[in-house]
């Protein structure tokens, strides 16, 4: 909700959570997020995924964990043949886990 507020304010309170914390993961990427698009079996999950995978590669922990997410293929044809199934597919283990 914060983030949907201040959304000028949002570069410069990620850049003090670095420094505190060490970390910083956006509020789409949280695991209580992600369960929500799998209960609701939301048609963005798959890309919501695979953007938080990239963000905490990349951004999350200063790429600290460059590559810690390399052998997860979100497009393998072991989830579905296209991306409607692959994502209902996700959609349905998250949910299980969560």
């Amino acid at each position: 909700m914060w983030y949907a507020q201040n959304p000028d304010d949002t570069a410069e309170f990620e850049k003090q959570m670095r420094r505190k914390t060490h970390y910083v993961i956006q509020p789409a990427f949280l695991w209580s997020s992600i369960a929500e698009m799998a209960r609701t079996q939301d048609g963005e999950l798959l890309h919501t995924l695979q953007k938080g995978f990239d963000y905490i590669e990349n951004e999350s922990f200063a790429s600290t964990f460059g590559g810690l997410f390399s052998e997860i293929n979100l497009n393998s044809e072991k989830l579905g043949k296209n991306y409607t199934t692959q994502n209902a597919t996700l959609c349905t283990v998250i949910k299980a886990i969560a």
